[in-house]
C-alpha cells in the first residue's frame, strides 16, 4: 500500500512531531533548550497563562497544533526567566523543525512570536 500523505501533510504512518533549538539571552541570563512535542501530546502547561492566539479550522486544531504547541511552549520558558511583555530584550536564534505542513493557526503563531521577539532570528523548515 501506498504511504500518502494525510490532509495534515504528513504521512499516514508518520509520527508528527514540531521540535525547537533556542539560543536565546533573556537580560543577563542564556536561555538554550529544546522544545519537542508530539501530535496527541498533553500541554507542557495546562491551565497556565496562554501567550499566543490560535485560529480554529476545520480539520486541524488550533492550539492542539504541534508547531503551535511548541512555540506556545517557548514563550512560556522565555516569560518565565523574566522577559518583559514587549520581549525587547530577548536576542538570539530560534530554529523549529515540524514534520507538518504549518495551518493558518500556525502561521499566524509564528508572526505572533516575530511581533512579540522582534530581536529573535526566527527559522522554520518543515519535512514532510
Amino acid at each position: 500500500e501506498c504511504d500518502r500523505p494525510d490532509d495534515r501533510g504528513a504521512s499516514a504512518s508518520s509520527t508528527r512531531f514540531a521540535a525547537a533549538d533556542m539560543d536565546l539571552v533573556v537580560g543577563e541570563q542564556a536561555l538554550r533548550e529544546w522544545v519537542v512535542r508530539f501530535q496527541g501530546q498533553p500541554a507542557a502547561h495546562d491551565g497556565a497563562a496562554t501567550w499566543l492566539v490560535p485560529c480554529d479550522l476545520p480539520g486541524r486544531h488550533g492550539r492542539a497544533e504541534v508547531t503551535f504547541a511548541v512555540l506556545e511552549e517557548l514563550c512560556s520558558r522565555i516569560f518565565a526567566i523574566g522577559a518583559s511583555a514587549c520581549g525587547e530584550e530577548v536576542t538570539g536564534v530560534v530554529q523549529v523543525l515540524s514534520s507538518v505542513l504549518p495551518c493558518i493557526s500556525c502561521i499566524g503563531a509564528m508572526w505572533q512570536f516575530k511581533v512579540r521577539f522582534p530581536r529573535v532570528v526566527f527559522e522554520f523548515v518543515e519535512q514532510v
